[in-house]
Parts: structure tokens; C-alpha cells; sequence
């Protein structure tokens, strides 16, 4: 932050002093000790829908979370949290967060708390000061989509907002491709910090995490540069338009790199979004993407998702070794492969392609068969592996660019003769690299768990406990 912006937050807090207003929250820290490992939202419910405190507060201390953002949408929410949660959780020592939604998403009756009836954020901001007041734990509190409502969250509402919450810390919530130079010198003397939940921008997905590095890379100084500090929000739920929903290994992955970035002081904290706290429930709305025959729940998986713009070349590719068995003198591979389009879908956009030391072996159309599994031909791999392996990658194609036509594309099973590869069938992690080449098209393996917020808690717990 630049010394004018220094000057105008303590200039802003004297004003509002000296007017009667409580004065903002100057120069809090965001985070201290471990850092913040939080969870939002998706408590344990009792049999009749409330909040369940006991149970959730279990599980939070299963994940080795110090902190939990509650989701106060619906009126039965708000009460939950006064009524109940609140002091739960400052019995236990659980920090706790209060996160609200935006004008953006209350549309159709869908908020119906109080103070969304006009949008009223600063009959919010009072409240969720005085119950900070009687339970200490309730530390901060957030809004979702901010930087999609800034007609609203004008600087100078929110200067309103933050001065009347004095004892809690605000963190507005926004996306990479938003934390613009522009954004951080307007907000960064009425907020503490952000939350970044990471979707792969501008990709829009929860298959890949290739990017987060970078992404963290360059927002989290950006946000230092400022004296507000960075929370990273990973996936651990559905994001819309997308047919993959993240596994177990997308949110391990996410989280352990943001873990690290705690570690080495570079972030304030990691939040997952929507993780099941209730234990041995399946993600919702997920799919098992393997070949149902075999019984398994792995698959390698390719999306192009809906109105994402590609160009004629990209693609994305999945790459393994494939090594010679001792005394073979053959190496014969068959793929087993299914998409989500038709033969009444339009031929030569979407192409599904194997390549054996970077020569093209198959390919086959996504619009050319049906909705089921199909199996290739057998195909000889011998002309390509004259030191005794050769790189066999699976990709997909875009053989003309799109603007909207979605495609899910499958392999599962690959059946080898007279040669190897790690995980052929795809029920296991690793062996594989996954990358994608000038475009939306994703690519990533996907393992189905039927068990996903019992599996799923367990592996950030051992991440967010270590």
C-alpha cells in the first residue's frame, strides 16, 4: 500500500471517530500461527434440517480446520448461527467466519435472511459485529461475487461496512482474472484482504491445477504490495457448467500447494468451498466415468464445456510410457472410448486421437458412433518402440475451432499385449502427465468416490494437520 492510501485509511478512521462512527479495522493481522485452514459451508444437519453444532464441529476438528466459514443465505441459517452455532463454537474455540451472498445471487426469493431484503449490508455489518461481541470466535466476514456487484460495493459503502464491523475482518471474495491493479488501489484501505477461489481462470474448470502456481504467483504480491493478505478457496464442490465434478486428488492437490504457500509465508490461508462435512456422502452430482463392465471408478477424461471459445489445433493430451516385455517381439494396444455426443451432432470440430512416439495411430470423430463404450481395432505399436518404449499419448482435438458445443470425452481400460504401461485401467493415481496446448480443452483423470466427503475430509486433514 502507498503512503497516501496509509494516510487516507488513518484519516478515514479519525474522521469516523470523531463523528461517533466506530473506526475500521486498521492493520489487522490475517492470519497467524498455522494460518488460516478453514472449510465453508455444507455443516452437519440434524433430522430436521438445522445445523448440527456437535457433529460439525467434529468434523471440523477431523480435517484439523481452525476455522469455519458459515453460509448464511436462507433465514433458517441466520438463526442457526445465533441460536446455535455461535456459542458451539465459542465453547470449542473454533474461529468462525460469516459469509453472505451478493445481490447478484439472491435473486427469486433465494436469500431470505434479514438483511437481504434490500440488500441491507450495513444491517449485516451491525449485526455481525454485535455477535461478534458476545462470541469473540466470529473473527471475520465475507461476500461472495464482490467484484461482480461493485455498483453496489462502492469504496466508499464499504468503507461503511468495515468501520461498523470493528472486531471482525473482511474479505471479500474474487476471482484471478478480477484482482486488478485498478480493483486492489480503490478497496485496499476498507478491506483486510481476499479470497481467491481458484477455478482455473479463464478456463472455468475444476479439472486442472496446472495454473495455480502461477496464479498465486501473481496475485498473492500483488495483494501484499497493498497490506492485504491472500486466502486461496479451492474446490471442493461443484462449479458450474461443468460436467467433472473435482475428485479427491484435484482437491489434495490444490490444497497441499496452498498449504505449502502458508508454510512460506506467501498466503494468509487456505478455505476449502463446499467440502461435505457429513461423512460418507457421494459428491453431488458427480459421475463415474469409467467403463461400467469392469466395475471400476477411474477414467481419463477430456471436457471442451459449454460457450468456451476454442481454435482449430488446440488440444489436450495425456501421456504415458509404454515399455517392450522381456522377449516380446510384438506390442498390440486397444482403447476403449466413449463421448457424450451423437451421430447427430456435427461431424469435424471435436476429434479423439492416440498418438505412439508422436506419430497419429487413431482417431475417431466424437459425432461418428452413440453414447456407448467402443473399442478400437487392435493397434501395432512395434514400428515405435525401437528402443524398447515409446511415449503413448491420448489426446483431444480440435480440428475447427468452436464458440458452443460441449464435449466429455472418455478412455478407460487400455488393454496391452506383448507390453506395458503403469495403470492401463485408471483405478489408481499416477503414471500419467496431463497438459493441455492453446485452448479450453481440458484433460485430467477422474476417480469416482462413492464415499467422496469421508475421503476427501481425510485428505485435508492430512495436509491441513501436518
Amino acid at each position: 500500500m502507498n503512503v497516501i492510501k496509509k494516510v487516507a485509511r488513518v484519516s478515514l478512521s479519525l474522521l469516523l471517530a470523531l463523528t461517533g462512527v466506530l473506526s475500521l479495522p486498521v492493520e489487522v493481522s490475517a492470519a497467524t500461527g498455522p494460518g488460516i485452514r478453514a472449510t465453508f459451508g455444507k455443516p452437519v444437519l440434524t433430522s430436521a434440517g438445522g445445523i448440527d453444532a456437535t457433529a460439525t464441529l467434529e468434523r471440523l476438528h477431523d480435517m484439523h480446520a481452525n476455522t469455519y466459514a458459515f453460509r448464511v443465505v436462507t433465514a433458517g441459517e441466520w438463526t442457526d448461527l445465533v441460536d446455535v452455532f455461535a456459542a458451539a463454537a465459542q465453547a470449542d474455540g473454533m474461529k468462525v467466519w460469516v459469509s453472505l451472498y451478493p445481490p447478484s445471487e439472491c435473486g427469486g426469493g433465494t436469500c431470505t435472511a434479514p438483511f437481504y431484503n434490500g440488500t441491507d449490508y450495513t444491517g449485516w455489518a451491525s449485526e455481525i459485529n454485535n455477535l461478534a461481541l458476545e462470541y469473540p470466535v466470529i473473527e471475520g466476514w465475507s461476500i461472495d461475487d464482490f467484484a461482480t456487484n461493485l455498483t453496489t460495493f462502492t469504496p466508499a459503502y464499504v468503507a461503511q461496512l468495515t468501520a461498523a464491523t470493528p472486531l471482525v475482518r473482511f474479505y471479500p471474495v474474487v476471482y484471478f482474472n478480477r484482482l486488478t491493479p485498478g480493483l486492489l488501489d480503490d478497496y485496499d484501505a476498507v478491506v483486510n484482504g481476499m479470497i481467491m477461489p481458484f477455478n482455473d481462470a479463464p478456463y472455468h474448470d475444476t479439472q486442472m491445477v496446472d495454473t495455480l502456481a502461477a496464479q498465486i504467483a501473481t496475485a498473492a504480491p500483488q495483494l501484499a504490495a497493498h497490506s492485504l493478505t491472500m486466502i486461496l478457496m479451492v474446490y471442493a464442490y461443484h462449479l458450474s457448467d461443468n460436467d467433472v465434478v473435482p475428485d479427491v486428488d484435484y482437491v489434495r492437490q490444490a490444497t497441499e500447494y496452498g498449504v505449502d504457500r502458508i508454510d512460506d509465508g506467501t498466503i494468509g490461508g487456505v478455505m476449502q468451498y463446499q467440502l461435505p462435512l457429513k461423512a460418507g456422502q457421494v459428491y453431488s452430482g458427480d459421475n463415474n466415468f469409467s467403463r461400467p463392465s469392469t466395475g471400476g471408478t477411474g477414467a481419463v477424461v477430456f471436457t471442451v464445456i459449454a460457450e468456451q471459445v476454442t481454435s482449430a489445433g488446440d488440444y489436450a493430451d495425456a501421456s504415458t510410457t509404454i515399455q517392450l516385455s522381456p522377449g516380446s517381439t510384438s506390442c498390440l494396444l486397444r482403447l476403449y472410448h466413449k463421448d457424450n455426443r451423437t451421430t447427430a451432432s456435427s461431424l469435424g470440430y471435436h476429434l479423439k486421437q492416440a498418438y505412439a512416439g508422436g506419430v497419429k495411430i487413431w482417431q475417431k470423430d466424437v459425432a461418428a458412433e452413440e453414447l456407448d463404450w467402443y473399442s478400437s481395432a487392435l493397434l501395432d505399436l512395434m514400428p515405435y518402440l525401437a528402443t524398447g518404449q515409446t511415449t503413448l499419448s491420448l489426446r483431444l482435438y480440435e480440428q475447427a475451432g468452436v464458440t458452443n458445443y460441449k464435449a466429455t470425452v472418455s478412455f478407460d481400460d487400455l488393454t496391452l499385449t506383448g507390453c506395458s504401461m503403469a495403470n492401463p485401467d485408471f483405478e489408481t493415481v499416477g503414471g500419467w502427465t496431463f497438459s493441455r496446448h492453446g485452448g479450453p480443452v481440458l484433460v485430467g483423470q477422474h476417480l469416482y468416490d462413492p464415499a467422496y466427503s469421508t475421503t476427501a475430509l481425510a485428505a485435508v486433514g492430512a495436509i491441513y494437520g501436518r
